[in-house]
Order: structure tokens, then sequence, then C-alpha cells
């Protein structure tokens, strides 16, 4: 019985499961307001991460070249591609009337933890008013049920 039981913790030890981190995506919003002279400015950064299977079959789609990393050309088609699921619901809001950007530049790579895509958004928002007040926001979604909100009163 002794010789039997490392042979029987071995396929218990080759099973083990991967990581549960390696699945994992992630979605993060950094935002600036700044004046232009008498202009209100926001630039918001959206990054999200995919990874695992998903990742490795956009790697696979946009790397063209097939060189385990995004060219320029490659990291911008496949920017373009994942930024609408990177951006969500994401909106901003400004006297109660939601702003599209004036500005948006998006670009991928591939990463050790799977696809980056980052997209840069940019809103000229007019002149401070008093009072004034500007809302970032994402809309409620399956994947977000509850969607935060932030409202900057200027």
């Amino acid at each position: 019985m002794r010789r039997l039981t490392p042979l029987l913790l071995a396929p218990l030890l080759l099973a083990t499961p991967a990581p549960a981190h390696e699945n994992l995506g992630a979605r993060k919003a950094v935002a600036t307001a700044r004046l232009d002279g008498e202009t209100l400015a926001l630039d918001v950064m959206v990054w999200m991460r995919v990874a695992g299977p998903r990742a490795k079959a956009l790697a696979a789609r946009y790397d063209l070249d097939r060189s385990g990393a995004f060219e320029p050309a490659e990291a911008a088609i496949a920017g373009d591609a994942l930024a609408p699921e990177a951006i969500g619901g994401f909106f901003v809001r400004r006297g109660g009337t939601a702003r599209p950007p004036a500005s948006a530049e998006a670009r991928a790579r591939i990463t050790d933890g799977g696809v980056e895509v980052a997209v840069l958004l940019g809103w000229s928002l007019g002149a401070l008013g008093e009072g004034d007040a500007i809302e970032l926001a994402s809309r409620a979604g399956r994947d977000r049920p509850n969607a935060p909100t932030l409202v900057a009163e200027l």
C-alpha cells in the first residue's frame, strides 16, 4: 500500500485547475478636468483587459503577422474593434444633456495577461459656469447592475 500512495496522488496533482485569475478581465476609467483658456476640457482614459481563451482568440485575430505583439496598425485596428466594449455604457452629461466626445483614440496590445485596450476620450464642454456640474456615469447593464455615477460640481 505504501507504494500505491504516490501513484494515487499523481493524477490529482496533474489535474490541479489553472489559477482563477487567468480568466479574469478588468475595466477602469480615469478622468481629468482642466481649463483650456475659458473652456472646460475633460479627458477620460478607459482601460480594459481581456484574459483567458478570449484573449488568445483576439490576439490570433488581430496579430496579422503572427509576431506575438501588435504592430502600430494592428494596435489601432484591434483598439478600434474593442473600444465600444471598453467604453461600455460610459457617458458624460453636462446641464442634463449627454455630450458626445470631441475626440477618441484607441490602441490595443498583447501582454502576458491577455489583451489590453486603452481608449482616450476628450470633451470640450464650453465655458465654465457658476454652480455648473459634470456627471460621469455608466449605464446599468447585465455586467454592471449597479452602475457608478460621479457628479463634479464646478
